[in-house]
C-alpha cells in the first residue's frame, strides 16, 4: 500500500458505538447512498490523467476499477462503513477503512486482484497484510475491525 493517494471523499456522518473498554467510531451512510457515492468516485478515478501525482504514476487502470467495482457487487455495504477511496500509484485502487486504532485497506491491483492490509495500534505485530481470497477471508477482515 502507498501513502501517496489522490483521496476523493464526501459527508460521511459519524457515530460512536461503545464496546467493553473502548470507543469505536466509524461512519455510516444509507448503503445505497454510500455505495452510489464510491461509484461515482470510482467513475471520477477513471478520468485521472498520466502523472496524476507529479511522480510519473499512472491512473487507476480499467482491471483495477473493474475489480473494485466487482467488490461492490459482493459486498455487505449494509453493516459496512464507508470507504476512503484513493488512486494508488501504479494504476491501483484503494479503499481505506478506519475504526478507532484499527485500520483497514484493500488495493485493487492493475492484474485485477486485490491484497489486504490492516493494523491496529503500533508495534511489529499490529501489522497484517496479504492477499484478499475468499468470502470468509473478508468476512473475518469485517469482524476484525468492527470488534465482532
Amino acid at each position: 500500500m502507498s501513502a501517496q493517494s489522490a483521496v476523493f471523499s464526501g459527508f460521511r456522518p459519524t457515530i460512536s458505538r461503545s464496546v467493553p473498554r473502548q470507543s469505536i467510531e466509524v461512519s455510516f451512510l444509507d448503503a445505497g447512498s454510500w455505495v452510489s457515492e464510491v461509484l461515482q468516485t470510482l467513475a471520477e478515478l477513471e478520468g485521472l490523467p498520466p502523472n496524476w501525482d507529479s511522480y510519473g504514476s499512472e491512473p487507476p487502470q480499467p482491471t483495477s476499477l473493474h475489480a473494485a467495482r466487482q467488490f461492490l457487487a459482493r459486498f455487505p455495504s449494509s453493516s459496512i462503513p464507508a470507504p476512503t477511496v484513493t488512486a494508488v500509484p501504479g494504476g491501483g485502487v484503494g479503499f481505506h477503512w478506519r475504526a478507532g486504532e484499527k485500520h483497514l485497506e484493500i488495493e485493487f491491483l492493475p492484474s485485477g486482484e486485490a491484497e489486504f492490509l490492516k493494523s491496529a495500534g503500533s508495534g511489529p505485530d499490529s501489522i497484517e497484510e496479504g492477499p484478499l481470497e475468499a468470502p470468509e477471508s473478508q468476512r473475518d477482515l469485517w469482524n476484525w475491525l468492527l470488534g465482532f
